[in-house]
């Protein structure tokens, strides 16, 4: 038989295959250049203000990773790192804070950590229904507690830690009207679980369903423990909605006031802080600012029009007495704490902050814009700021936890999705 010239598509796809295989090689290549010697790459960072005292690369399949908010104890941080994209492991880390030295690191299925939290000898960490107990000293697990499988619960994935406790807010996996409407704690010392309250759902014409958020933890001045929360009701047909605001003391299980905060429309996702006797929660519409022995409303703010984006994905703070409040994605702005008028509003360009640390009235954070950078709280004003692009063109800065040293000032440790690295300012 004679040969017959390939059909035109054949050729076209093993071209196709050819040049694929051969990007895929260069990039392969250059990541492995790049995760070489990370001192090439933490030399992008050096400036006469910043000084890298160490960087690891993270584990894990996706080349975006997403941390979680650190803790430290006895001059080791810990940390949770995941895939940000398709959350298929999580690692655990404790690493020297002086060295960088990874003493252990420990893997966890399927567990996407928010918050990492030391207690006694262990590491607590929260992910996917379940609690871990993990042995600070080795990483071995210790203890761990699956909602799903005791009770047929889902978690919402925003615990509180407080003292000897962590708190949690779960719903009946297979009832999604039910989903986020209970509110359990595990004691950290006899590992008990404990139900503490119960939204139902109200008929009232159409009906509302609730929607329970992350309390507030607090002694009050009485020394007394005391929870702050929002509860959402929305309604069935989808037009409606309202939004309560509880106090509820632990100690006495009773509760101390019950506000309707806001109705139709405004919804609370971030927890609710506490400063000087007030406290402050967050919604999609509104800031709305407590008196927390009474519950009176001193007083709420609508957003201005131009705040396109909600403001309710990170917890506020008060910092050089400016309640300042950060939008994942748009907008950070700073109030004044005590009338809630507006001090200052900044657009983001892509910002996956998720926690702030602070220092001397300054904020320190990450965008994708403008890198590592320090704001000052009260005017906004961004005092300095590294450029993200000679750093990684592909992630830059997203998912960057970010936490203040404990024992040395100036002293960070973040991460900018790939790595997680000490740095130390020299300029402030």
């Amino acid at each position: 038989m004679g040969t017959h010239p390939l059909p035109y598509t054949l050729l076209m796809k093993q071209y196709i295959l050819f040049i694929l295989l051969i990007s895929l090689t260069a990039c392969q290549r250059s990541f492995e250049k790049e995760v070489e010697t990370l001192d090439t790459i933490d030399n992008s960072l050096e400036s006469d203000d910043i000084k890298i005292h160490w960087s690891f690369q993270l584990d894990g399949d996706d080349f975006w990773k997403k941390i979680s908010v650190p803790d430290y104890k006895n001059d080791h941080v810990y940390f949770a790192s995941q895939t940000a994209i398709s959350i298929t492991k999580s690692f655990v880390y404790k690493v020297h804070m002086e060295t960088g030295e990874i003493e252990w690191k420990t893997e966890l299925d399927r567990a996407p950590i928010r918050e990492i939290y030391i207690y006694k000898r262990v590491v607590v960490a929260v992910g996917r229904n379940t609690v871990y107990l993990l042995d600070t000293k080795t990483g071995d697990l210790v203890w761990s507690y699956n909602f799903y499988q005791a009770f047929n619960y889902c978690l919402n994935g925003n615990e509180t830690f407080f003292e000897n406790y962590i708190y949690v807010t779960a719903g009946d996996c297979n009832n999604p009207i039910q989903q986020f409407n209970k509110l359990l704690r595990v004691n950290l010392d006899d590992l008990s679980i404990e139900h503490l309250l119960e939204f139902k759902v109200k008929n009232e014409g159409p009906t509302y369903f609730p929607l329970m958020n992350s309390p507030l933890v607090y002694k009050n001045a009485d020394d007394e423990t005391t929870i702050a929360f929002s509860v959402d009701y929305g309604s069935s047909d989808g037009f409606k909605n309202e939004t309560n605001f509880y106090s509820y003391n632990l100690d006495q299980n009773t509760y101390n006031w019950q506000r309707l905060a806001y109705n139709n429309g405004n919804k609370f996702r971030s927890q609710a802080i506490l400063f000087e006797n007030r406290i402050y929660i967050v919604g999609n519409k509104t800031i709305t600012c407590f008196d927390e022995r009474t519950g009176a409303i001193i007083w709420q703010r609508d957003y201005p029009s131009e705040f396109v984006q909600v403001f309710d994905e990170i917890d506020p703070i008060v910092v050089n007495n400016t309640l300042v409040i950060n939008s994942i994605g748009v907008h950070a702005a700073g109030f004044d704490p005590e009338n809630g008028q507006s001090r200052w509003h900044k657009n983001w360009h892509i910002n996956w902050l998720v926690n702030w640390a602070v220092q001397d009235g300054y904020l320190i954070g990450v965008d994708d814009e403008q890198g590592f950078f320090i704001m000052n709280a009260a005017t906004g004003v961004i005092q300095y700021n590294i450029d993200p692009s000679p750093l990684d063109k592909r992630t830059s800065f997203r998912e960057g936890g970010i936490m203040k040293h404990p024992t040395e000032n100036n002293n960070f440790f973040f991460s900018d999705s790939e790595r997680f690295m000490r740095l130390e300012y020299k300029g402030m």
